[in-house]
């Protein structure tokens, strides 16, 4: 397995993120992209958009590939603790609404996205979370 393999990350995230992303044919990591980091969870989630762009349009002028079902998968962390505050708008009353406002952006941009590739009419959306966790408590 490449998760027992001494050459892979350390660590029992490291392990599961191997098993993950080891069978896939693009990632978009944010850390071995060497992106800066927005918030102390990580980087902003729009940024993987043009990377997730690029990808779907790339695909779609290949004769072979053009038609051929996609996965994709998203880890979004503008929503953690403590909440992505974009400086180039105004600010909120709570820094949880600039996660969410972001959150938005991110997924009307997808949208748009799919729907450009013309892979909008033929996809399921799953969304999920780990936690919800209330801020004003």
């Amino acid at each position: 397995s490449r998760a027992l393999d001494k050459t892979t990350k350390s660590g029992q995230w490291s392990m599961l993120y191997d098993l993950l992303v080891g069978a896939m044919e693009y990632v978009v990591d944010p850390t071995k992209m060497k992106w800066t980091f927005d918030n102390s969870e990580g980087s902003d989630d729009r940024k993987m958009l043009p990377k997730f762009e690029e990808w779907l349009m790339k695909l779609g002028s290949n004769e072979t590939t053009s038609n051929a079902p996609v996965y994709a998968q998203f880890y979004n962390f503008n929503l953690h603790y403590p909440y992505l505050k974009d400086p180039e708008k105004p600010s909120f009353s709570h820094r949880v609404y600039d996660g969410l406002a972001t959150t938005d952006e991110f997924l009307q941009r997808l949208f748009e996205i799919l729907e450009k590739s013309g892979r909008l009419e033929n996809t399921i959306i799953v969304g999920s979370g780990d936690h919800g966790e209330d801020p004003f408590k």
